[in-house]
């Protein structure tokens, strides 16, 4: 019979291989363990916080042993963002990784045999390179406007003044409408009132066109000082391109 586990508890776990969402796995006493934050090689203390029949799910309170793969991630806000999953680990065994993912699934459940996967082809610069953005828009804490990203597996937003792997252009984007809604008290929604103007930005870049298009996702049918949006969003993305276009919409919900 396997060791019974329950929630909260603190277990060791001897991690080896990766998850299809990045999460650290392991077995301890036979019981399969999910382990957000931890990588293959390494010795950790987990504690859980979902406990099912064949398998549990947890979060690194302590590295034991650190994998030689770790690294410090780049992005300030990473362990509170729940955007990226896998800044922790280097970018060359990140590579290796998703080739690994691929054989995998290819040989469980394709059931193929004797493959040759090719090595992940990778960038000299690995970050910018998501040219759509979706950020949502709330009141944080005593009312301070947060733009960003939510929480792992949460709608509270992490403020984000720069997201490493969006186009410069959307950051800019988010960057301008946060100055608008501060200059002229555009009020973000509050989830538990459902009060509020500005719910979510997109933003959308053409790599090959040039054109970028600015969105507001909107709580109310109409949004005031749109026009004094245009001029700021089209006076700041000049400063990075000239020839690009903005086109502004305002959708309500």
């Amino acid at each position: 019979m396997p060791k019974m586990f329950a929630r909260g508890q603190v277990i060791d776990l001897k991690v080896t291989g990766l998850g299809s969402t990045g999460e650290g796995v392991g077995k301890t006493d036979g019981f399969t363990v999910f382990a957000i934050g931890a990588l293959p090689g390494e010795t950790v203390k987990v504690k859980l916080n979902v406990v099912k029949k064949n398998y549990a799910k947890g979060f690194v309170i302590k590295i034991v042993e650190a994998s030689p793969d770790r690294v410090e991630p780049a992005c300030p806000v990473y362990k509170q963002c729940g955007g990226c999953q896998l800044q922790h680990l280097a970018y060359a065994k990140q590579l290796e990784m998703k080739r690994q993912h691929v054989i995998d699934a290819l040989e469980r459940i394709g059931h193929c045999e004797n493959l040759q996967v090719e090595p992940t082809m990778g960038e000299e610069d690995p970050w910018h390179y998501r040219n759509k953005m979706q950020v949502p828009v709330a009141q944080g804490a005593k009312g301070k406007l947060a733009i960003g990203c939510f929480a792992a597996a949460t709608h509270r937003v992490i403020d984000v003044e720069t997201c490493l792997i969006q186009n410069e252009i959307n950051n800019k984007i988010a960057q301008i409408v946060r100055a608008w809604m501060k200059k002229y008290g555009i009020t973000a929604v509050e989830e538990n009132s459902h009060k509020g103007m500005i719910r979510h930005i997109m933003g959308r870049v053409g790599v090959q066109t040039g054109e970028v298009m600015a969105v507001l996702i909107t709580n109310v049918p109409k949004v005031p000082r749109l026009e004094e949006l245009g001029k700021m969003l089209q006076a700041g993305i000049k400063v990075l391109l000239l020839w690009y276009k903005i086109l502004i919409l305002s959708l309500p919900m």
